[in-house]
């Protein structure tokens, strides 16, 4: 929907970058239930094992034995549902739209409902979303958790969710995450406030060797790329750091020649990011 405000045929990288996409990390919420979800629409054959195992390994879901199917989504009916739930989620808790809004979102894909209403005989898709945005409201209202119709639910079993229930209710706000000298990680807000109510930037964790320069702003900049994969804008590196524009000219050149750092792209295209892995 957004895409569609900007680009009629073509989308440039910048323009994809400055869409409010949530940054959301592995530890939040809302990545634990959206990745069981997306996997389990997305691994429905033995070739996506592997895959499916990697991220049981990081505690999104149960692995299978190698060579076996993934337990994904396969039902017709629960597809859609699925689906559905994803994108009523994300308005509902990511995007906070209310009912109006995401009806308009929705009214506004005419190619989708003709298709749909050819073959269901109704926009089915704006139903099952519209419908599941009004039950996530109504359990947020009633302060209980919501409750999925996919039975048993794709999240993880040592989470101990009972069948038909997921442990989402009231939302969270997205914060970025504050990386403590002990190596724990706080999703506390006020970890970014000083005195004067400014951002304090990011702590980088004392045991790491790539944070023993004794320059903390750079040391705030490589620890927020680091706990931010991906390539980052010079103004979401600035906003989230605390770091003052003016400080900005010292630290590119320390920043473009670091072992860690990749930059990709000239002028306004230009990202930063971390290399997780490197020779």
């Amino acid at each position: 929907f957004l895409v569609r405000q900007k680009v009629q045929l073509h989308l440039k990288y910048y323009i994809l970058d400055s869409l409010p996409f949530p940054r959301l990390g592995e530890a939040d919420r809302a990545t634990k239930v959206l990745v069981p979800l997306v996997l389990s629409l997305s691994c429905t054959g033995p070739e996506l094992t592997d895959f499916w195992n990697s991220m049981a390994s990081r505690g999104y879901v149960e692995s299978v034995a190698p060579g076996d199917t993934p337990p994904g989504i396969l039902d017709e009916d629960d597809r859609p549902t699925a689906r559905a739930e994803i994108d009523a989620f994300v308005a509902f808790e990511l995007f906070d739209l209310s009912r109006e809004e995401l009806e308009y979102i929705l009214s506004t894909f005419p190619t989708a409902e003709k298709y749909e209403v050819q073959k269901y005989g109704e926009f089915r898709s704006k139903r099952l979303i519209l419908g599941l945005h009004d039950e996530m409201k109504l359990a947020r209202e009633e302060g209980r958790p919501y409750q999925t119709r996919l039975d048993p639910p794709p999240w993880v079993p040592r989470q101990e969710v009972p069948t038909g229930t997921v442990t989402y209710g009231a939302p969270e706000v997205v914060e970025l995450r504050v990386a403590q000298p002990d190596g724990e990680d706080t999703e506390d807000s006020s970890a970014y406030e000083n005195d004067d109510g400014g951002r304090e930037g990011y702590v980088p964790a004392a045991a790491d060797p790539e944070f023993t320069d004794g320059d903390g702003q750079l040391n705030s900049l490589l620890a927020f790329l680091k706990e931010n994969l991906g390539p980052r804008t010079r103004s979401e590196i600035l906003e989230a750091t605390g770091i003052p524009p003016a400080a900005w000219n010292r630290l590119r050149q320390q920043v473009e020649n670091h072992p860690r750092v990749r930059k990709t792209g000239e002028r306004r295209g230009t990202r930063y990011e971390y290399l997780e892995y490197f020779n």
